[in-house]
């Protein structure tokens, strides 16, 4: 009788184990890694709007027992733009190195007056999420469910950057579910071919998409955000125009190190 419940208890343990490999999503990618270092600057016409730096930390850390990439961003607004509406934001992520889904996520927002700060801590075995919302006296705990997968903000981004692209055809549409401060995004992003830009650098091949975003008063045109990426392994973003009722924002790449990818400019 003995055996036969250590049989037992061993064929549980066993099967709970194959069963959690197989639910585990596997992404094998060499578009980014450890040491990646990418700064933008933001501008609106010939005015200096904002700066953005997105890196990669040097070492891989653990969260949730799983190895991580750990990517940090921060937005800041720059001369007039920082008069007007002072901007100060962070957002950190510890994206799993296997299935590239985050196990980990922190934002904190200044922004004028508003002040905002959270941490949120994925289960993706369980699919929920436990955020705290830092910014509150009573340090408010909420947990949520979320599907099969499910990208924060900036993990998305990264997920995005280890797609296919040259097996896609104009107009294909691709997207994520992503988790954002207690409620579930559906990310689509729209590809729209091969295209030719100028940057700092030196003209430069890339892939063109563009994120379908709700109609609204704010944007202008029916894609009014397009984003260039490299058209390499890379998929590094090069470029991003965002038409809005009031005019254009253009981000730039200003600095990059540290790619797993040698980028390619061109004099023409």
């Amino acid at each position: 009788m003995k055996y036969r419940f250590l049989f037992a208890s061993l064929f549980l343990v066993l099967f709970s184990c194959a069963f959690t490999i197989l639910q585990e999503r596997v992404i094998k990618q060499n578009s980014f890694g450890t040491g990646e270092y990418l700064e933008y600057k933001v501008h609106y016409g010939f005015i200096s709007a904002a700066e953005a730096v997105v890196k990669v930390d040097n070492n891989v850390q653990f969260v949730n027992k799983r190895p991580c990439f750990k990517v940090e961003v921060q937005g800041r607004t720059v001369g007039a733009f920082d008069f007007i509406s002072r901007v100060r934001d962070t957002w950190r992520t510890h994206i799993d190195t296997i299935s590239i889904l985050p196990q980990a996520f922190y934002e904190k927002k200044q922004e004028k007056d508003y002040r905002m700060e959270e941490s949120v801590l994925f289960d993706h075995y369980n699919n929920s999420v436990s955020s705290v919302d830092l910014s509150s006296i009573e340090k408010e705990k909420k947990t949520t469910k979320v599907p099969d997968n499910v990208q924060d903000l900036i993990s998305s981004y990264y997920y995005i950057r280890t797609l296919d692209f040259t097996k896609m055809k104009d107009g294909e549409v691709v997207g994520a579910k992503v988790y954002y401060e207690n409620e579930i995004m559906d990310l689509k992003m729209r590809f729209r071919g091969r295209d030719k830009i100028k940057t700092k650098f030196g003209y430069a091949n890339c892939y063109k998409i563009s994120p379908i975003v709700p109609g609204n008063k704010f944007f202008s045109g029916a894609e009014p955000i397009k984003i260039w990426v490299s058209d390499d392994s890379g998929c590094v973003p090069l470029k991003v125009e965002v038409s809005l009722a009031i005019g254009t924002l253009v981000m730039d790449l200003k600095k990059f190190s540290g790619l797993k990818s040698n980028l390619s400019f061109a004099e023409n």
